[in-house]
């Protein structure tokens, strides 16, 4: 992909984050573009605990973030569906799952390395964009600290789950557009 296409193609990813998530800090912009390039595979090691951990998500859940679908990173490989869908009976569980345990098994994710080049980049355009980010010295430092421990996996910030309640399962695109044509 052509640099400028590439680092517009990001800037349109963050500004869409932002809108849905204004008070988002830089672990929730790289959960976001992390997200977009592994997928939910990390999540699912044991089929009928990630079910029974899906139902009891959706059951216990009581507010629930926007929007219904909500396309990540800048690739748009993948995108967030509100288990709202699931628990308001728009989507049946029966349906759903099996989509997403597909998506788990369709990503070829990046090599490490490959990752952290990709994320120095991206990283180089969010202080670009967003300089008055909060917190963002302290989250970069944070996020390094736990990359160089070879921990990959990004997790919400606390602001972002007390203000965004975020419920949601990622599907890959053809999936989540599925999904979106049958069911919303």
């Amino acid at each position: 992909m052509d640099s400028t296409i590439r680092k517009n193609k990001i800037i349109d990813a963050l500004k869409l984050e932002l809108r849905w998530h204004p008070e988002a800090r830089l672990a929730d912009l790289y959960k976001n573009f992390f997200q977009d390039r592994y997928g939910p595979g990390h999540l699912v090691e044991d089929v009928d605990r990630a079910y029974d951990y899906l139902e009891r998500e959706v059951r216990e859940a009581k507010q629930f973030d926007v929007p219904d679908l909500l396309p990540l990173g800048y690739r748009q490989q993948f995108f967030r569906v509100n288990l709202k869908l699931l628990k308001e009976d728009v989507i049946p569980i029966e349906v759903f799952f099996p989509l997403f345990l597909e998506s788990a098994q369709s990503v070829n994710p990046p090599e490490i390395t490959e990752w952290r080049a990709e994320w120095n980049d991206i990283l180089e355009i969010i202080r670009e964009i967003t300089p008055a980010l909060n917190n963002f010295a302290e989250d970069e430092k944070a996020l390094e600290d736990q990359l160089q421990k070879e921990n990959y996996v990004g997790h919400h910030s606390q602001v972002y789950e007390k203000l965004y309640h975020p419920h949601y399962r990622l599907l890959d695109f053809s999936r989540a557009n599925f999904l979106k044509k049958r069911y919303l």
